[in-house]
């Protein structure tokens, strides 16, 4: 009920993170978590969350120096590892300002991806990105200051915020998790196949194709997709943190939203209009909004570039645009920083430009997920479901390349904690291989059968074209002895004709008498 989760909200699943992990704490009363007599079992703990050490399992922290960083200065700041093993630090001396100094620190400790720095005056703050709890580096409890330049000792305060998201909830979460991240690639797991043909979707393929519209908010109404809100969180490309919110809204209720909180404080900043293409460029209507038009939405939020205000730009000739105008532009400049795209295979996919390594990351899932008092959710992007190791689908390629990856994180089995989440590893890699293998095997088998049946369909061919011109020829081909003997015939006809002719054609009168 609602005063035994206090401020959470009934029906979530987020609430089983009030529970106890630890058994005898419940036993013998000295546990202090919201819900007392809740149990959680955590069956499967990495190496990283079962060890002693976890003032290092740090998602956040600010640092406050006492005093400005002055010239001679130099601020170094050490990260570690699972296992409390220092990784090199990161230093910079004072250079011209202080102001820079912090940047070029700044951009030393996100050039790695592992963290996000923001820096305000003279506190710096850092919050771990998806991939540095994927590789599950920690923040050393320090930021030091040498007093190079001996204006005197800097007090430094630090405020640590833990994860906000439990581990034990991350391992409950089905398709609120992270886009998988290689290099600059954020991909989804799930593809989007339409209910009428099992085709995957395309960019025209329109939402209320793929999504189960009868499960929509207002689904008991009509089956539609009015009513449905899809969220949008994560890190941008440039480390910085977003929420979104897609609003599906029907023609008549005004047409489909998206509304941006660019600062993570939970307060939406602005709300924009997702136009359609027709010539009257009104807001979509809710069941009309293909993937092309969401997945513009993904692509402005993700790397920043969110509309602005009608004329806020304008034609050589003074001009100003429109609403619908200052959409079109974000959308075509979000594209030389990022593309959202559906692979081959049906998966929403963000690739960053220019980049070997995004610092972004993408959240997209149905507002209902997770809720037990709602409707269900009408489709899913991502998920946190069981690795597939066999599949009659065979993608040879990218299975090859998954068994590559398995090699180089030195995984032996399915390691959750560090590198590629949803990696095999190398034992069902081998039952993978195996699996190829068959199916190399058998369309070998295939290749062969069907280049007997062509070698086969090539003889009876050639066997029917001889056949034939035997035919032919037997009809209308000449014999040459007649032929010859023939002409020679006509031939002594002819002259002796001509013989003839000749004796005629020297008669005269006198001859004649």
């Amino acid at each position: 009920n609602d005063t035994q989760y206090g401020s959470f909200n009934k029906g979530r699943i987020e609430n089983l993170s009030t529970g106890e992990t630890n058994f005898d704490a419940i036993i013998n009363g000295y546990t202090d978590v919201v819900d007392q007599n809740l149990y959680v079992k955590n069956f499967v703990r990495s190496t990283y969350e079962a060890s002693t050490n976890l003032s290092n399992e740090l998602s956040s922290v600010s640092y406050t120096m006492g005093r400005t960083v002055a010239s001679g200065d130099t601020l170094s700041i050490t990260m570690e590892n699972r296992d409390g093993i220092l990784s090199p630090a990161y230093t910079q001396t004072f250079v011209t300002d202080a102001a820079t100094t912090y940047n070029l620190l700044k951009e030393s400790i996100e050039d790695d991806g592992n963290f996000t720095v923001s820096i305000v005056g003279d506190t710096i703050s850092l919050a771990a990105t998806t991939q540095g709890m994927a590789s599950e580096i920690g923040i050393n409890s320090d930021l030091a200051n040498d007093n190079g330049s001996t204006l005197g000792p800097v007090n430094i305060d630090s405020t640590v915020v833990n994860r906000t998201v439990s581990s034990d909830v991350d391992e409950l979460l089905y398709d609120k998790t992270a886009f998988l991240k290689n290099g600059s690639v954020l991909s989804s797991s799930i593809p989007q196949v339409l209910k009428s043909t099992n085709a995957f979707a395309s960019d025209g393929t329109k939402i209320s194709e793929v999504a189960d519209i009868s499960k929509g908010t207002l689904s008991t109404v009509d089956d539609t997709l009015d009513g449905t809100q899809f969220k949008l969180e994560g890190l941008g490309v440039n480390g910085s943190p977003y929420k979104a919110v897609i609003d599906f809204k029907s023609s008549e209720n005004g047409g489909s939203t998206f509304s941006v909180d660019t600062t993570g404080d939970g307060v939406t900043d602005a709300t924009y209009n997702i136009f359609d293409v027709s010539a009257q460029r009104a807001a979509v209507d809710a069941d009309k909004m293909t993937y092309r038009q969401l997945m513009d939405v993904v692509n402005m939020v993700v790397t920043g570039n969110n509309p602005s205000v009608a004329g806020t730009h304008s034609y050589e000739d003074g001009t100003p645009f429109t609403e619908a105008e200052e959409y079109d532009l974000s959308v075509n400049n979000s594209q030389l920083q990022g593309n959202t795209y559906l692979t081959h295979d049906g998966k929403v996919t963000f690739g960053e430009a220019n980049k070997t390594s995004t610092k972004a990351s993408i959240s997209l899932y149905d507002s209902n997920t997770g809720n037990f008092d709602t409707q269900s959710s009408v489709m899913t992007f991502n998920s946190n479901n069981a690795l597939t190791i066999r599949d009659p689908k065979t993608n040879f390629f990218s299975t090859l390349n998954d068994i590559i990856t398995s090699i180089e994180e030195h995984k032996l089995n399915v390691d959750g904690t560090t590198g590629i989440v949803r990696n095999v590893g190398m034992e069902n890699s081998i039952t993978m291989m195996d699996d190829l293998q068959t199916h190399l095997g058998r369309s070998h088998s295939l290749v062969g059968a069907n280049s007997n049946t062509l070698n086969a369909s090539l003889e009876r061919s050639s066997l029917l074209e001889i056949s034939t011109m035997t035919l032919r020829s037997s009809v209308i081909d000449m014999d040459l002895a007649e032929a010859s003997l023939t002409l020679t015939q006509l031939s002594l006809n002819y002259e002796a004709m001509l013989s003839t002719v000749g004796k005629v054609s020297k008669l005269s009168l006198v001859n004649y008498l």
